[in-house]
């Protein structure tokens, strides 16, 4: 992931951060700032010594702050955001955990469903906080819903094939 920042002061700021990995890499102008330790960074230049630090995650938002300057990199999830990524396991449990129900439309519940829901609610909610439009953050939660209930359906179906 990219995030990039114009400042007055320090002019292009760009934070990298690894999908797998989780590490971060600031740069000041195109140049590297150097890393001391998990999210704290220097950089010297002719006239001083600029110190960096990142604080936050997904779920929180992430700040970079330079020289007691603070700058938000990610935006933290809004209530709404919250609101439709718990529906996804909440609606896993619910109806994997009614008989009724699931002689209509079975799906795998218990552990596995659970699981897979929780999976889910925290990709929605990673892919939401990526984009700006309310619409989109919809339409991403609903497709993130279709999505865990199909795999537990599918679930569902390789269950029932094994036990019959």
């Amino acid at each position: 992931m990219k995030y990039e920042i114009n400042s007055d002061k320090y002019g292009n700021i760009i934070v990298t951060e690894s999908f797998w990995t989780g590490k971060r890499k600031v740069y000041i102008n195109g140049r590297p700032l150097n890393k001391i330790e998990k999210s704290t960074f220097i950089f010297h230049t002719e006239e001083e010594t600029i110190s960096a630090s990142i604080s936050g995650n997904y779920f929180t938002g992430v700040v970079l702050s330079i020289d007691k300057e603070q700058f938000i990199i990610q935006m933290r999830p809004k209530w709404y955001e919250y609101v439709i990524s718990i529906l996804i396991p909440v609606f896993i449990i619910i109806w994997g955990n009614s008989v009724t129900l699931c002689t209509i439309f079975p799906i795998i519940g218990g552990g596995i469903g659970g699981a897979i829901g929780g999976l889910f609610m925290m990709l929605s909610l990673m892919l939401m906080c990526r984009t700006k439009k309310i619409l989109y953050k919809i339409l991403i939660g609903i497709g993130m819903l279709l999505s865990s209930v199909l795999l537990c359906y599918i679930g569902e179906l390789i269950y029932l094939m094994i036990i019959l």
